[in-house]
C-alpha cells in the first residue's frame, strides 16, 4: 500500500503525530467493501480504544495523584485528543462508523472482517500475536492478496523515545514460603527459565515472546527484532487510582458524547474537555458517596 501510494514507509521511534500524519497521506474514497484506511486495529476502533491505544504510549492517568480529582483538562491529554479527533475527521482512521456486517460467521468471513489482514488497513500497533493471524488468514481465506509486511518499533512518547509502555511480563513464576517440595520446584523453575524450554516455546508466539532473545528471532520467515528494539518502561497500567467500579466506562461514554460534539462544530475542545472534568467529577464523587453507603448499609447488616 504504501508503494502503491507513494507513501513514505514508517520508521523506529515514529510518534503519533506522525503516525496520525502519515494514516491521513492514504486516500478515504470507496464504499465500506472496497475504501482502505491509513491506520486501524483487529477490529473498528471505538473512541474510547483509539484514545486508550493511544495514551499506551504516555501513561497519563485520569486523576491528579496529590488530591485525587479528575485531572483530563490539561496539556496533555489535550495532545492525545487533538490527535485523535484529527485522525477520525480525516476519515484516516478505521472506526466503529465503518464497521462491517458480522457475515455469515464463516472462519474465512471471520478473517475477511479484519481488514489488515486483507491489505485494506496501512498500519496497526500490534503485538506478535498479528504474525500468527496473518498466516491463519493466507491459509484460510480463498483467493487472498499476498502482501510484504514491514515492522517498526513505536510508537513512542517524544519524551522518551527509546522506551516503551506497551509491556506486559507473563507467566512468572514463584516458590510457596512453606512448600513441602522446595527442591523439586526448584527444578522446575531452572527448567521453565532454561534452554530446553525456550527451544520448544519458540515454536509459537502466541502466547507471548521470550525473555531469551536467541530463540525468538523469527517466525515464519519475520524477523522479531524490532520486539525487542525499545526499552521497557514499567507501569501500574491503572488510568484511575482509587474509582468505583463503573466510573472509567461512564468517563469515556462522555467523553465520546463531546469529542462528538466537537466533530460536529458545536463546542471547541477546550470547552469539551471542561465539559469532561467537571461532569466526570461529579460522577465520581456521587459513585464515591454510593460505595461509602453500601458499605454502611452493608455493615449494618452484620450487626443487626
Amino acid at each position: 500500500m504504501f508503494t502503491r501510494y507513494g507513501v513514505e514507509f514508517p520508521h523506529d521511534g515514529m510518534t503519533w503525530q506522525e503516525v496520525i500524519d502519515t494514516a491521513r497521506r492514504f486516500p478515504v474514497e470507496g464504499d465500506e467493501n472496497t475504501r482502505i484506511y491509513g491506520f486501524g486495529d483487529q477490529y473498528p476502533l471505538s473512541w474510547e480504544s483509539l484514545i486508550l491505544t493511544m495514551n499506551s504510549t504516555y501513561g497519563l492517568k485520569l486523576q491528579n495523584e496529590q488530591t485525587g480529582k479528575l485531572s483530563i483538562n490539561t496539556p496533555a491529554w489535550k495532545n492525545i485528543y487533538q490527535l485523535a479527533l484529527k485522525g477520525w475527521e480525516s476519515g484516516a482512521i478505521y472506526t466503529k462508523r465503518d464497521s462491517l456486517s458480522l457475515g455469515d460467521g464463516s472462519m474465512e468471513d471471520y478473517y475477511r472482517r479484519q481488514l489488515f489482514l486483507m491489505g485494506r488497513i496501512a498500519m496497526v500497533v500490534g503485538d506478535q500475536s498479528l504474525l500468527s493471524r496473518l498466516d491463519a488468514a493466507r491459509q484460510n481465506v480463498r483467493d487472498i492478496d499476498v502482501f510484504e509486511v514491514g515492522m517498526v518499533a513505536g510508537p513512542v512518547d517524544p519524551a522518551a523515545p527509546e522506551y516503551t509502555r506497551d509491556i506486559s511480563l507473563r507467566g512468572i513464576y514463584s516458590i510457596r514460603a512453606d512448600s513441602p517440595r522446595v527442591d523439586a520446584a526448584w527444578e522446575w523453575i531452572k527448567f521453565i527459565n532454561g534452554e530446553d524450554y525456550a527451544r520448544i516455546r519458540s515454536r509459537t508466539i502466541n502466547n507471548g515472546l521470550l525473555s531469551r532473545m536467541d530463540y525468538s528471532k523469527e517466525f515464519h520467515g519475520h524477523s522479531l527484532e524490532k520486539f525487542y528494539m525499545l526499552k521497557p518502561k514499567l507501569g501500574d497500567g491503572i488510568i484511575m487510582d482509587d474509582a468505583p467500579p463503573g466510573v472509567a466506562n461512564e468517563l469515556f461514554k462522555l467523553s465520546e458524547r463531546e469529542m462528538m460534539l466537537v466533530l460536529d462544530k458545536k463546542k471547541t475542545l477546550d470547552e469539551a474537555l471542561q465539559t469532561i472534568e467537571s461532569e466526570g467529577q461529579a460522577a465520581l464523587e456521587q459513585a464515591k458517596s454510593e460505595q461509602v453507603r453500601a458499605a454502611e448499609e452493608e455493615n449494618d447488616k452484620k450487626l443487626d
